[in-house]
């Protein structure tokens, strides 16, 4: 915290010598990616508040991650990072958090009378049951936990 706050002191001592009020200003066609409300974790899988993205400056994103138990106040780039130096990436970078899906199925296994086996997956158990009265050799319940895009 307190090597930003150098840098930050060294950033506003340059930009004032140059008239400068800050790096973001004027660039209105910047988007913002993250913003208040939405959910977010860091690259080392915290959880994130964001309180506000627009305080100006080189890290105009301000938020807090959780850690430890304790939540813990933190400022961001534009793009999510911690650091100047996008490039090299650290722990506390943010990330969008994808939607998780989670799903039960139902598989039957036949067994053919060559003595191969194929299966079928069902939505239902019933409609598992139903197509299964013949051949079947087995019914198993399976459940699927996958980030959104991911698995399906």
């Amino acid at each position: 915290m307190v090597r930003r706050q150098i840098r930050r002191a060294i950033y506003w001592v340059d930009c004032a010598g140059r008239g400068l009020r800050g790096a973001d200003e004027g660039d209105s066609e910047r988007k913002i990616m993250f913003k208040p409300g939405e959910e977010y974790r860091t690259r080392g899988g915290h959880r994130v508040r964001i309180y506000a993205n627009d305080a100006g400056g080189e890290f105009p994103v301000h938020g807090a991650y959780y850690i430890y138990g304790n939540w813990q106040c933190n400022e961001w780039t534009l793009s999510g990072h911690d650091t100047l130096d996008g490039r090299r990436g650290t722990e506390l970078d943010l990330v969008v958090v994808k939607p998780r899906i989670k799903s039960d199925f139902w598989v039957n296994a036949f067994k053919n009378e060559d003595g191969s086996i194929y299966i079928r997956a069902f939505i239902k158990k019933e409609n598992a049951d139903v197509e299964g009265l013949e051949n079947r050799v087995a019914c198993e319940k399976f459940t699927i936990d996958v980030e959104e895009g991911h698995g399906l």
